[in-house]
């Protein structure tokens, strides 16, 4: 999956979700982010406060879905959290599923092996990836 800060349209002809999600890795580090994910399996993905794309994604998937949509609870989450924005028959739908593991020791450095630390690894959900035609 390629993860960039790019843009393009979702007012185009393929189809698109439109996500956001949030991490356990505030506030010191971004934990809250805005997604695309493109039925040509392009993804996107960035930081929810970048405000210039954040203003640019919402205002065209509010025109392309005909009204607002709502402000996210996950905002002040302080868990790990998704919640799919786009399209109407996904709204709130997890977009990504997380799956916690121990750490392998290339992963481990001195401070988790001190502390202890878990990975978190995420993957689009089977919702998107069935909406999209996606295989795994």
């Amino acid at each position: 999956m390629t993860v960039s800060s790019a843009f393009k349209s979702i007012l185009g002809t393929q189809r698109c979700v439109v996500a956001e999600y949030t991490s356990d890795q505030g506030p010191y580090l971004d934990d809250f982010f805005l997604c695309l994910a493109y039925e040509d399996g392009e993804t996107h993905e960035w930081v929810r406060g970048d405000s210039h794309r954040q203003a640019q994604v919402m205002a065209e998937i509010e025109e392309k879905v005909g009204g607002p949509i709502h402000q996210s609870p996950l905002n002040s989450s302080a868990d790990y959290a998704t919640r799919i924005l786009y399209p109407p028959e996904l709204v709130n739908s997890p977009y990504y599923d997380f799956d916690e593991r121990s750490p392998t020791k290339d992963e481990m450095g001195f401070l988790g092996r001190l502390f202890g630390v878990t990975v978190i690894d995420r993957k689009l959900s089977r919702e998107v990836m069935d909406y999209l035609g996606w295989e795994e």
